[in-house]
């Protein structure tokens, strides 16, 4: 699940640096799976398209830079 890795990944950075990210990149089609996601599991909706995007209250932004299925913080 794609939620999950990005929750243990976050949690890895908090442990790693005693602070929360500031902001998460991802490649955008791993944003959608993400959104989809949570849709399915959760029932909770997600803006797809919105230029605010956030996740548990942290800034997402979208990069082809970014490996699909990766995370960086």
């Amino acid at each position: 699940m794609i939620a999950e890795k990005l929750n243990n990944q976050i949690l890895d950075v908090i442990r790693g640096t005693h602070r929360e990210p500031r902001v998460i990149v991802m490649h955008p089609v791993t944003w959608t799976k993400l959104c989809k996601e949570i849709c399915r599991v959760y029932n909770v909706p997600l803006p797809n398209e919105d230029e605010g995007l956030k996740y548990n209250g942290y800034r997402v932004l979208r990069s082809i830079d970014v490996v699909e299925g990766e995370f960086v913080m």
